[in-house]
């Protein structure tokens, strides 16, 4: 998975990945917050909140410190896909969010459906491993022994990519202005 490349020469690279993660979806938490008036979408941007300070954590705490990083783990990876399916419709009531609402909550709905399908993946790998091995290791293995279809690793980058792919949709359609350009369009004014 992802977190193993803090084992790896390049575990600062997965560091800094998790830091800019963070940074962006507590800078996105904090450009959306005038939007957030319903207690729905409230609470959405805390869960938002709290997954960018989870991302951020996990920029810290590797999975060497094991109980630091499942708790990151959590905050990251489950309050973003709530907090997203909260905070979306309030998002798109007006511009200039408003035209991308269906873009915007296929992104949301992609972001937990990744951990569904991600957890789904647990259950092959972990079958396999029974009929190879005859148990679960108890370290994980340098090497994947034959047989053991692992694609958890797979399904753990795309949980990624979907979540970071909503807060980028977010932020890039949040960045543009409040009026829609066609509804401001300049008139003339013939004196007399």
């Amino acid at each position: 998975m992802v977190s193993e490349y803090a084992n790896g020469q390049y575990g600062w690279v997965l560091s800094l990945m998790f830091a800019a993660y963070g940074t962006s979806t507590l800078a996105l938490a904090w450009a959306v917050r005038p939007r957030a008036v319903t207690w729905r979408a409230r609470s959405g941007l805390v869960l938002l909140i709290g997954s960018g300070v989870g991302q951020l954590a996990a920029a810290g705490f590797d999975l060497n410190q094991a109980a630091l990083h499942e708790l990151a783990g959590v905050l990251g990876i489950v309050g973003l896909p709530v907090g997203a399916m909260l905070l979306s419709p309030a998002l798109t009531s007006r511009p200039p969010l408003a035209r991308a609402r269906k873009a915007l909550l296929v992104a949301a709905n992609l972001s937990w459906l990744t951990i569904v399908l991600w957890i789904a993946s647990f259950v092959p790998m972990i079958v396999t491993f029974q009929q190879v091995l005859g148990s679960l290791p108890t370290t994980p293995p340098a090497e994947l022994p034959a047989g053991v279809i692992a694609l958890v690793g797979w399904t753990n980058r795309l949980m990624l990519l979907t979540a970071w792919a909503w807060v980028a949709t977010v932020a890039a359609l949040a960045l543009r202005p409040e009026t829609d350009p066609a509804s401001t369009a300049h008139t003339e004014v013939v004196p007399g």
